[in-house]
C-alpha cells in the first residue's frame, strides 16, 4: 500500500483532513525507515516495529498512541493479523490538564473575534460557542442553522449528528446564506480543519494570546461544567458518549472550586 492509498483510505472512514495529515506523518517516517535498513513496510516484523518506534517516535504518551493507531489502519489495510502496531511501547499516559482559556481570556478572545469579523472571526465565535471541532466547524452550513438550533455531522467515533442550541451572541453574527458557512477557495466546497486552525490562531494573535481550536474546545466545555455544575450536561454538550471522559479531563478545571465547595459545606448544623 503506498501512501496516496493509504490517504484514500482514511478518507473513506470519514477521518478528518488534520487526523489524515498527523497519522501519515508516521506512516511516512515509517516507510523512510524501512527503506533505510532495506525492510518493506508491509511486512516489517514486530522487532524491527520496536526499532523504528524507538528510534524515529518521540517517547510520549500522545505520540506514541497516535503512531500506533496511524499504523494500525495501514498494517490492517495490508491483511496483517499479527498486530505489529503493539510492539510500540506506549508510556502510562499522564495526569489530565485542563488547556484551556481563563474566562477573562476567553472574552478578550470574544472581543477580538467580533472585531476581526469576516470568516476567521466567526470560525473563531463558533468554537467558543459550540465546542466543535476544527474539521466539524470547517463544515458547518447555512442549512443546519435552523429553528434556534444548529448542528453538525461528527466525524470522531464513528460519525453522529450533532444537535445543540444556537448561543445568541453566535447567532448575532450569522448571515442569511445557503450552502457552506466557509466556503472554499479554488472550487472547493468548504474550507479544511487546517484553515480553521490558522485562522483561530491569527484572531487570538490579534490580542497577544496562542490559540487552537483544541483549546476553545476544552474553554467551552469547562464554561458548562463549571455554570451548570452538571457534568451530564457537560458531556452531552461535547457530545462525549461516555461521561467518564468529561470527568477525567473536564472536572481537573474545576476541581478548586469544588473541593472549596465541598469544606464550606461542612456546617454540621451551625
Amino acid at each position: 500500500m503506498n501512501l496516496n492509498d493509504y490517504i484514500d483510505l482514511l478518507r473513506g472512514t470519514g477521518k478528518a483532513d488534520k487526523t489524515i495529515d498527523d497519522y501519515t506523518k508516521y506512516v511516512r517516517r515509517m516507510m523512510t525507515w524501512c527503506s533505510e535498513v532495506a525492510l518493506d513496510p508491509a511486512t516489517l516484523p514486530p522487532h524491527q516495529v520496536r526499532s523504528f518506534a524507538d528510534q524515529q517516535i518521540t517517547a510520549s504518551w500522545s505520540s506514541r498512541k497516535q503512531a500506533r493507531t496511524a499504523l494500525a489502519h495501514y498494517w490492517r489495510a495490508c491483511g496483517r493479523t499479527d498486530r505489529p502496531w503493539e510492539a510500540i511501547r506506549v508510556p502510562r499516559k499522564p495526569p489530565a490538564r485542563y488547556t484551556g482559556l481563563t474566562p477573562a481570556d476567553a472574552a478578550l478572545l470574544r472581543d477580538a473575534a467580533v472585531l476581526y469579523g469576516d470568516r476567521a472571526g466567526l470560525a473563531t465565535l463558533c468554537g467558543l460557542y459550540t465546542g466543535a471541532r476544527a474539521s466539524e466547524i470547517a463544515g458547518f452550513r447555512h442549512e443546519y442553522i435552523d429553528g434556534g438550533t444548529i448542528r453538525w455531522w461528527r466525524t470522531k467515533s464513528g460519525g453522529d449528528w450533532h444537535v445543540m442550541p444556537l448561543h445568541p451572541t453566535l447567532a448575532e453574527h450569522l448571515s442569511e446564506g445557503a450552502g457552506p458557512l466557509f466556503r472554499g477557495n479554488n472550487g472547493r466546497d468548504s474550507v479544511s480543519g487546517t484553515t480553521v486552525w490558522s485562522w483561530v490562531r491569527k484572531v487570538a494573535g490579534t490580542v497577544g494570546l496562542e490559540v487552537t481550536p483544541k483549546q476553545l474546545r476544552s474553554t467551552a466545555g469547562m464554561m458548562v461544567l463549571e455554570a451548570t455544575g452538571d457534568l451530564d450536561a457537560a458531556a452531552s454538550f461535547l457530545g462525549h458518549r461516555d461521561v467518564n471522559i468529561t470527568r477525567n479531563f473536564y472536572t481537573v478545571a474545576t476541581s478548586e472550586r469544588r473541593l472549596n465547595a465541598a469544606v464550606a459545606a461542612l456546617e454540621y448544623g451551625t
